[in-house]
């Protein structure tokens, strides 16, 4: 029997904390993630759930970061 997929999730903290790595402003950080400022406020502030896109999102792009 295969297991289930690992939940991938994401917390505002989380967010913002990867946002912060990456020296991004809250602008370049949704730009980078291909949503509106006001989205990336939101989810950032708690006010929206973090699709898991956006996580998955954020790890390729700080794995990219990581391999230039």
């Amino acid at each position: 029997m295969i297991p289930p997929p690992p939940i991938i999730h994401m917390t505002p903290e989380e967010l913002y904390a990867w946002r912060m790595a990456n020296n991004l402003s809250k602008r370049e950080a949704a730009s980078a993630l291909g949503v509106a400022r006001n989205t990336f406020r939101a989810y950032e502030m708690g006010k929206h759930l973090i699709p898991r896109y956006i996580a998955l999102a954020c790890q390729a792009i700080s794995t990219a970061k990581m391999a230039a």
